[in-house]
């Protein structure tokens, strides 16, 4: 249990520091929504209507819009979606898409598409791009629960994001590493 916990950490690890591609040219948002616009209205703009916002878990600052209504999904990469929107102050810096019932064959869908639209590689179990100005996409697929994230990340989100990726993993090596 504890080499399958370390082997999994350290795949992790080596995706989050370095393994994953990193491009020069940034992602200038998501969804018509571009780093820095205003979250209400941006949010308004495709559905979503924020009235709640808490802290995000990565802290920075960062707040998180916390209220999505599952019963309007927006359409983002030719699936349903729960849109989840970051904003620093009143800007947004990024935007976090929920796919519930991820079963293979849509998360292979999901891939081909964001690949194709965002100028990815889908070489490896997930997604992870960063760009040379900090803003990164992420996309998995959590099979426990069959769930797929997909996170674009803007200047001021992705090192942030990042950090707080590496800390979950760090946090779950240590745990597995700990004598149960």
């Amino acid at each position: 249990m504890r080499l399958r916990a370390l082997v999994l950490a350290v795949l992790v690890l080596a995706t989050l520091v370095g393994a994953g591609c990193t491009m020069s040219q940034g992602i200038p948002g998501l969804l018509g929504m571009k780093w820095g616009d205003d979250a209400a209205a941006a949010g308004e703009r495709i559905g979503v209507t924020c009235k709640e916002w808490r802290a995000w878990a990565g802290g920075e600052g960062i707040e998180l819009c916390s209220n999505i209504d599952i019963d309007h999904p927006v359409e983002a990469f030719g699936e349903a979606a729960f849109v989840y929107i970051f904003r620093r102050a009143a800007s947004v810096v990024g935007v976090q898409l929920e796919y519930p019932r991820c079963e293979e064959d849509k998360w292979q869908r999901l891939q081909t598409t964001i690949a194709k639209e965002l100028g990815v590689s889908t070489a490896g179990a997930s997604i992870y791009t960063v760009y040379g100005d900090g803003s990164l996409v992420h996309a998995t697929r959590d099979r426990r629960d069959a769930q797929c994230a997909v996170t674009a990340a803007g200047p001021d989100l992705g090192p942030a994001f990042q950090a707080y990726q590496l800390k979950l993993a760090l946090g779950d090596l240590a745990n597995g590493l700990r004598p149960h």
